[in-house]
């Protein structure tokens, strides 16, 4: 009798260990369906803004961002012959802060600095 308990508590165990098993593989999978669905949407708006940066001119990327022509002509004597776009079209950006390096932290190479190769 003890022998067929053993095999019987075996038996159970197993099937526990499957249906977890099964749970398991089934949270998985639908986290790797949502995973890959936000993938696809990510990608589908990055080729859509990508698209549209391609096909929008020059002038109305400058003036969306709020830029000029010419920066010289921009002075606040020629304030009224810079174009400003609508409301609707400006971004804010924040303004570049310049940051100052400290003395003892290392400074990029110069600019077409080559390493030496690393195997011969």
């Amino acid at each position: 009798m003890s022998r067929n308990s053993s095999n019987f508590l075996k038996l159970t165990l197993f099937a526990e260990s499957r249906v977890l098993y099964q749970k398991r593989l089934k949270k998985e999978r639908k986290a790797r369906k949502r995973l890959q669905d936000q993938l696809e949407l990510e990608m589908k708006r990055r080729l859509q803004c990508e698209d549209a940066l391609k096909t929008t001119s020059a002038d109305t990327l400058r003036m969306i961002n709020g830029e000029s022509s010419s920066p010289v002509a921009c002075t606040s004597s020629a304030s009224s012959t810079c174009p400003t776009p609508p409301p609707s079209l400006q971004i804010a950006f924040p303004s570049p802060q310049p940051a100052a390096a400290p003395a003892n932290t290392l400074q990029p190479p110069p600019q077409g600095w080559l390493r030496a190769p690393l195997c011969n």
